[in-house]
């Protein structure tokens, strides 16, 4: 008989459906924080990553369970499930959210093996639900690292609670606009975190190091989720033994390949997602015959 495998990443936040309008045109489907997060970190070793989130009896579970992802902490409500919509401008975005059964932290809906992983992720949420969060995993999970990634509407209404968050975690995700609005001088920034630089590409600063990976040059349609996916790739890759270099730049691929195509469910994420699934475990069954 097989036992389960142990949980190694969870991944906190909310799954429900996002509305996208931007200059290329707009769309509607499957979204949230933790969904694309999940998305990311299915890249490898999936049955090893945990999703937490309140979901609305509107919203398929199937598509969080087809991930491959463990599903042991969703927690299932009567209800809508959180309704998200970003508008793109050209140099700026507008965010607005009805969270519906999201709308209040459940704590209980934590599992007790999650609370044996290693890393815990705080995806992007309301801050007042990072911070609930935080305090309860520090407090149930002490021997996890944790991570938070921002948003820049919560960075501009509460930049104190902001990096505060940023310094109580252990690995911060910010992107450009974000670390502008909260460390404007480049001063007392996280000793860990991601910056994420959208055409850029992304660095991942450590200990004093910073790891730098370019972006192809790609046409973009539309850029939500792109973050979200970042993390979850980075972060699966990380925990499952993989470089920091080497995750990012397989995270920094997905991400772009992201930004191609609206929504979660494009061909070429898809196709990218699978490559890269395949490439790790033929990697994985090579180095269990040497």
């Amino acid at each position: 008989m097989f036992s389960a495998p142990s949980i190694r990443l969870v991944i906190i936040g909310h799954v429900g459906f996002a509305e996208d309008h931007t200059v290329s045109g707009s769309s509607t489907g499957l979204g949230g924080s933790a969904y694309a997060c999940a998305m990311g970190a299915s890249v490898i070793k999936p049955r090893g990553v945990g999703v937490v989130a309140r979901v609305g009896d509107d919203f398929p579970a199937s598509s969080v369970e087809v991930l491959g992802v463990n599903t042991e902490g969703l927690s299932y409500a009567a209800g809508r499930a959180p309704r998200l919509k970003i508008i793109q401008y050209a140099e700026s975005r507008s965010f607005s959210s009805e969270l519906g059964v999201a709308n209040d932290v459940v704590t209980g809906s934590f599992p007790d093996s999650y609370a044996r992983a290693s890393h815990i992720h705080l995806a992007t949420m309301p801050l007042v639900q990072q911070m609930r969060w935080l305090r309860y995993c520090r407090q149930n999970a002490p021997a996890a690292t944790m991570s938070a990634d921002m948003f820049e509407a919560t960075a501009e209404s509460d930049p104190e609670l902001s990096r505060s968050l940023c310094s109580l975690v252990d690995i911060a995700f910010l992107n450009e606009c974000e670390l502008k609005i909260l460390y404007p001088d480049d001063v007392d920034r996280p000793p860990r975190y991601v910056g994420k630089r959208g055409a850029g590409g992304a660095s991942y600063f450590a200990d004093r190091q910073e790891l730098s990976v370019s972006a192809p040059s790609v046409d973009v349609v539309d850029t939500t989720g792109a973050g979200e996916l970042l993390a979850g790739v980075f972060l699966s890759m990380l925990t499952a033994g993989h470089d920091a270099h080497h995750a990012l730049d397989v995270a920094v691929l997905v991400a772009s390949t992201k930004v191609q195509e609206f929504g979660l469910d494009g061909a070429k994420l898809r196709q990218v997602l699978a490559s890269v699934q395949i490439q790790a475990t033929r990697q994985a069954g090579h180095e269990g015959l040497t």
